[in-house]
Formats: structure tokens, C-alpha cells, sequence
């Protein structure tokens, strides 16, 4: 159908629902009107779309990106529910109920963070629980490799167990910035936190020792 055919159809149709047809703006080569902002904006500023007569979406790229997030705002609930679901299949009720189950916390390093992500078996598709950034980071680096891990925690616990024996790095350049320091403070201090709160949620007695590997190394109830 060319362009002559296109607008006579048209012109049927919207005449048949009682509409008036809108006359074509007269605009400079390589301007469009979007429909939206009702800005006049080069043609770099919109998408395309094949179905388009001119071959460009009606919307300019911001006013589109705006219109598909009210969009999933309105069906989904919000845009994290709705990347939650196309993500995962999960609900952010969901989320929160897994993450509920871990005491709100890291099921790995038991601590409590501003910002979680699910995690899940690139292979299996299993979705496995609710992880930190860092650790959900370090099993992608170890591309989920039980038998590397595990030679990273051998590596670890044989250097640990060395004692002070082997070639030491000079104490200005071991942690020049802090950064290691302020990470063991701040991770025995949520730690801390943590226990406290399991201990008062369960009435687990003052001074109760807990199982060191699970990571939970309780110093009484507040």
C-alpha cells in the first residue's frame, strides 16, 4: 500500500468514527513534532519504527522511556517488580519473604546491606537465595566453581596457619588507604549487630557460643 492509499484509508476510518482527520504539519527536513512533549526535535531523537510512515516512533526517546515506565508501573506495580519478574519470575513479595527466611541478611556473609540481588544457577536456572553485591560478584568471578573455591579457602587457611614465617610486604604498602581496616570494623560491628538481634529474636541466653562456621559469633544479648 503506498503513502496516496495509506491516507485515503485512513481518512475512511476516521471519518466512519467521527473523527477528524489531522492535516500533515509542515516541518523543516530532519525535524519531528513528538507527540507527547509536543516539541519540534531533530530526527536523532526519536527511535525507529519500521511501521511508522516516516519510519520514526511518534515518541521522542525520553517521552518514550517515560511512557514504558508508567507503563510497567501500572501493570507491574513498579519497575523492580516488573525487572523482577522478567528477571526471575519472582515478586518483590517474593524477595522479601526469601530475604525474610535469611534474617534479612546475606546468605553468605550474614551481614545486612542497603541493596540485595537474587541469586541463581546460570545453568540449572534455580533460583538459590538473596546475596550481597560482593558476594554475588565473587561466585560470578569464580565462575561457580565449587573446586576452585574450595582451593581459595585451602589458599587462604594455609597462609593463615604459616604463622609469621615467608616474605612480608612493607607495612606502608600493605593497606595504604584503610580500606581493608575499615572493612573488618565495619563487617565485625554488622556482625555483631546481627547476633544481637538473632539473640533477641530467639531469647537465645547472654554469653551463648554459637557455631563459629555458620559465621555467627554471638557476645550476648543486649
Amino acid at each position: 500500500m503506498n503513502l496516496r492509499s495509506q491516507a485515503s484509508y485512513a481518512k475512511r476510518v476516521f471519518e466512519s468514527q467521527g473523527r477528524g482527520v489531522r492535516k500533515p504539519e509542515v516541518l523543516p527536513e530532519g525535524r519531528k513534532r513528538c507527540r507527547r512533549c509536543d516539541e519540534v526535535k531533530d530526527h536523532d531523537e526519536f527511535v525507529k519504527a519500521t511501521a511508522a510512515v516516516s519510519g520514526l516512533h511518534s515518541y521522542c526517546k525520553p517521552c518514550l522511556n517515560a511512557a514504558a515506565k508508567e507503563s510497567r508501573a501500572r501493570y507491574h506495580g513498579s519497575m523492580r517488580n516488573y525487572h523482577l519478574k522478567r528477571r526471575y519470575g519472582l515478586t518483590e513479595a517474593q524477595v522479601e519473604e526469601m530475604l525474610a527466611a535469611q534474617f534479612w541478611v546475606c546468605a553468605i556473609c550474614k551481614l545486612e546491606h542497603e541493596r540485595y540481588h537474587v541469586d541463581h544457577d546460570h545453568v540449572t536456572g534455580k533460583v538459590r537465595g538473596i546475596l550481597c553485591f560482593k558476594c554475588n560478584n565473587a561466585l560470578g568471578l569464580f565462575e561457580e566453581d565449587y573446586f576452585r573455591m574450595k582451593a581459595a579457602i585451602e589458599y587462604i587457611g594455609e597462609h593463615l596457619s604459616s604463622g609469621e614465617a615467608g616474605h612480608r610486604v612493607p607495612e606502608a604498602h600493605r593497606d595504604p588507604k584503610g580500606t581493608w581496616d575499615r572493612a573488618r570494623v565495619d563487617m565485625e560491628a554488622h556482625r555483631e549487630h546481627h547476633v544481637r538481634r538473632l539473640h533477641s529474636i530467639f531469647g537465645v541466653p547472654a554469653q551463648r557460643e554459637v557455631n563459629e562456621d555458620r559465621r555467627v559469633t554471638g557476645r550476648g544479648s543486649p
